[in-house]
């Protein structure tokens, strides 16, 4: 029996290494933005003067925002790096010419 393996380019291996690295690489700075958040607590509840559930508050709403802005700039970065988006209704899914 014979078998065929077929090997992806070198360009395309080397493109698929950085795609993952990057990847990699902003799901690490999320978690540590997180780690340090949840560190620092002590001491703003302290600076701020704040209970449990206001800490947690202050937490949670630095966390979407922070989640917000992350979601925002991916999509931005999509429509411009492709040119264009390709889910339908996106403004930006539009052909240019």
């Amino acid at each position: 029996m014979t078998t065929v393996t077929t090997r992806a380019p070198a360009a395309r291996r080397t493109s698929q290494t950085l795609l993952l690295t990057v990847i990699l690489a902003g799901q690490f700075m999320a978690v540590l933005d997180a780690t340090i958040v949840n560190v620092a607590a002590p001491t703003m509840r302290t600076d701020l003067g704040a209970t449990g559930s206001g800490l947690q508050l202050v937490i949670s709403g630095y966390t979407v925002a922070y989640a917000m802005l992350l979601i925002t700039g991916a999509r931005l970065g999509g429509c411009s790096a492709t040119g264009g988006c390709s889910s339908p209704g996106s403004r930006c899914s539009r052909p240019r010419r």
